[in-house]
């Protein structure tokens, strides 16, 4: 079924063809797709069996951009895509364990001590806010102290 009218299998050829609906569609250019799919393919593979073909690399990174882009439920997903929600469940949650584990270090390196030196100064001289090294906007964001 999944191969016949899921959604991947039927609309994402259509969608490669046109840069404009791609990134309407994924929130992401077809570069950058492209560049992130090249960075976790080999860690999404899995072995091909006699029971049944594993889902590609490629229809796992575009399952999970797609959830994380439109905030669709499992459910509605699954439907569209003609997978089980479990199944779904496990491949996002896989895949976004590996785009974090294989881009963090490049998109969010640890920042070195000069660094954070140089953030707490900005903060002390623009808000005169000293020691601060960052900024949550608090109206939508639930903070509750732990201790």
């Amino acid at each position: 079924m999944r191969y016949v009218y899921g959604e991947f299998h039927q609309l994402y050829p259509q969608l490669r063809q046109d840069s404009a609906r791609f990134f309407e569609f994924l929130r992401m250019s077809i570069e950058t797709f492209d560049y992130i799919l090249t960075k976790i393919k080999d860690r999404l593979r899995k072995k091909i069996t006699n029971f049944k073909s594993p889902v590609s690399p490629e229809e796992k990174l575009y399952v999970t951009i797609r959830y994380l882009s439109t905030g669709l439920s499992f459910i509605n997903l699954a439907t569209t895509i003609r997978m089980g929600v479990s199944t779904l469940s496990y491949i996002i949650h896989n895949t976004c364990i590996t785009i974090w584990e294989e881009l963090v270090d490049e998109f969010m390196p640890t920042p070195r001590l000069e660094q954070l030196r140089n953030i707490a100064e900005d903060y002390r001289k623009r808000w005169n806010f000293p020691n601060c090294i960052g900024a949550i906007d608090g109206k939508h964001c639930q903070i509750k102290w732990c201790c």
